[in-house]
């Protein structure tokens, strides 16, 4: 989900990261993401991804935040099951 206008440096990471991946898979490496953290890249094991979900309280600041961003329609929040 991307709650931010793209800026211009967007294309730098993604070929950066695109750069990595390619590189992971070409020495061999099977079940791994690649991914920044802290500026660094770093490859991630998929099973520690998928290992489990966090969730979000509809009611949080953190959501009404996300949806209000992404201009997302009301009908489409989970509001109003909340």
């Amino acid at each position: 989900i991307r709650s931010v206008p793209i800026a211009p440096n967007d294309h730098i990471y993604c070929s950066r990261l695109a750069n990595n991946a390619v590189h992971t898979a070409m020495r061999g490496y099977t079940g791994v993401c690649v991914g920044a953290i802290h500026n660094i890249v770093v490859m991630l094991p998929s099973k520690l991804i998928a290992s489990g979900k966090k969730q979000v309280k509809l009611t949080s600041s953190t959501w009404q935040t996300c949806y209000q961003n992404c201009n997302m329609p009301f009908s489409l929040t989970g509001m109003d099951k909340a």
